[in-house]
C-alpha cells in the first residue's frame, strides 16, 4: 500500500513540475517577444533563443 502511494506521490510531482516549467517557459517567451518589440537586435537572435532557453527544461 506504501509503494502505491509513493508512486502516486511522485507522479503527481513530477506532472506539477512539468507544468510549472511550462508556465515558466511560457512566461519567459513572452518577456523576450515583449523585449524584442523595443529593441531590434533582439528580432536576429529569436528563433534560437527560444529554443536555448527550452532546452533546459526537457526532461527526457
Amino acid at each position: 500500500m506504501n509503494s502505491i502511494i509513493s508512486v502516486a506521490a511522485g507522479s503527481l510531482f513530477v506532472l506539477i513540475a512539468n507544468l510549472f516549467m511550462q508556465i515558466a517557459f511560457i512566461f519567459l517567451a513572452v518577456a523576450y517577444n515583449e523585449l524584442a518589440k523595443n529593441y531590434p537586435i533582439f528580432h536576429d537572435i529569436s528563433g534560437s533563443f527560444r529554443y536555448l532557453i527550452g532546452i533546459p527544461g526537457q526532461s527526457h
